[in-house]
């Protein structure tokens, strides 16, 4: 018994020693982050918390010096960089509907300036030759609901496997760090009198880690896809019934409160499974369609029961 109370006094001290340590180390990231990421969208989260320079190694926040009166120089910079891209004959990136980000037409001098990430995010694409890279697109896309979910591991997580589905269905290569470099200086144009050395060390710290999920799973869901339909085509008809079923009965036991929701007819949940088996296979072929229509089922469904 002694011995089960020291291992298990152990056991404690490490799990809060990491608690502390995350806390300790990652805290004033995730707050650098979520600030500059509202400052750089215009969002009035940047009002409620403001950016304040953050001391990283000694794990705590640092009042800023800088007098708040004066005037953002974002709008300047991206003037200046305006300018100087319309005089070397540049080409302004503008969004098609595929998702691609695309290079347009010439831009003037009076051309409005990127005043959100998104906007100067395609500007700057364009200009470093990024224009036409369509798997650019997918991430951006994403690039939100990521940064609003990092800090929940598992969402992160969720999000990054769906982002990985459909930069699968985009041909040539993928060079991830080209997308660091665009964000990097985007964000940079859009917070430049607030940004400094800790807005740097935590936006490529999040990057790395949004990379190190992605590249996890490059390259295998056509494999997966694959697989997983010629399994689904393999099944006779008593194989899929005892198949659906056991997803029901796996589903109840393992979440009984659904009982309250499901209470259709054994039929009728045999056919949602189907549902649920079809949707899986389509997911590898048309992974945005799929999201579109979960999306949409999920929001018809809020507030139900």
């Amino acid at each position: 018994h002694v011995s089960a109370l020291a291992g298990f006094r152990t056991l404690l001290n490490y799990i809060g020693g990491s608690f502390i340590y995350v806390r300790y180390m990652y805290s004033d990231r995730f707050r650098i982050i979520a600030t500059s990421w509202a400052e750089a969208n215009h969002r009035e989260e940047g009002a409620k918390y403001p950016d304040q320079p953050c001391d990283v190694s000694e794990g705590r926040m640092t009042e800023s010096t800088t007098d708040d009166e004066h005037p953002s120089g974002s709008e300047e910079m991206a003037r200046r960089t305006t300018s100087k891209v319309a005089a070397k004959g540049g080409k302004r990136a503008q969004s098609s509907t595929s998702g691609r980000v695309s290079a347009g037409k010439r831009p003037e001098k009076n051309v409005a300036v990127p005043t959100t990430f998104p906007e100067m995010f395609r500007f700057n694409a364009a200009v470093m030759d990024f224009g036409d890279v369509v798997w650019m697109g997918e991430v951006l896309a994403a690039f939100d609901t990521i940064v609003a979910n990092m800090a929940k591991a598992t969402r992160l997580q969720e999000e990054c496997d769906v982002l990985a589905l459909k930069l699968s269905r985009s041909r040539g290569p993928i060079r991830l760090s080209d997308f660091r470099t665009v964000m990097l200086a985007s964000l940079r144009s859009l917070a430049p009198k607030r940004w400094s050395s800790q807005h740097e060390v935590a936006w490529i710290w999040l990057w790395d880690n949004i990379e190190r999920l992605l590249r996890s799973q490059l390259g295998k869901p056509a494999a997966f896809g694959r697989a997983i339909k010629a399994m689904f085509q393999g099944l006779n008809e008593q194989q899929r019934h005892d198949f659906r079923r056991d997803i029901v009965q796996t589903f109840f036991a393992t979440a009984p409160a659904g009982q309250n929701h499901f209470r259709q007819s054994e039929t009728r949940l045999h056919y949602i499974m189907d549902k649920v088996l079809t949707l899986t296979v389509d997911l590898y072929k048309t992974p945005s369609e799929v999201v579109f229509k979960l999306g949409g089922l999920g929001l018809r469904h809020v507030g139900y029961g």
